[in-house]
């Protein structure tokens, strides 16, 4: 017999004695794997009642995820001061364009109110000045000076 033929039959010998192993013992369910006829008397247990008001009530009074704590007292903030986008010409005066973030838009000429208590004080071709609710004296050159940022509520 030559080498190669000598590998074959013992692998085909090795597969034969496997597949004699299986119908004589594994084709049948083992003595341990009976189950009682009338189901099962297990089943999963229920979860412990956990009370959570007192978590949430922790979770609440402190920051979570890095925001910042919720203010204790309930006064609203003040509203945002309007800000000067443009200036319109209209009858040879010149009148600021004025947004209130969240708001609607606002047209005021030289001594107009605006809507937080200001007023406006000067409005030329490109610059604006005016006086806000609180009393501060502002002035914006367009197309020059950036837009005054404006947190938004």
């Amino acid at each position: 017999m030559t080498r190669t033929l000598r590998r074959i039959l013992l692998v085909l010998a090795a597969l034969a004695l496997g597949a004699a192993a299986f119908l004589a013992f594994g084709h049948k369910p083992g003595a341990g794997a009976t189950q009682a006829a009338g189901g099962v008397d297990w089943s999963l247990p229920s979860p412990a009642a956990v009370e959570l008001a007192a978590a949430d009530e922790v979770w609440m009074s402190r920051a979570p995820w890095g925001a910042l704590p919720r203010p204790t007292n309930a006064e609203p903030p003040p509203p945002p001061p309007p800000v000067p986008v443009g200036i319109v010409a209209s009858g040879g005066k010149f009148r600021a364009l004025f947004v209130v973030p969240g708001g609607a838009e606002t047209r005021a000429g030289a001594g107009d109110a605006l809507p937080d208590g200001g007023r406006v004080l000067e409005v030329s071709r490109f610059r604006v000045t005016w006086v806000d609710g609180q009393g501060t004296k502002h002035e914006q050159e367009l197309l020059a000076d950036p837009l005054p940022q404006v947190a938004t509520p």
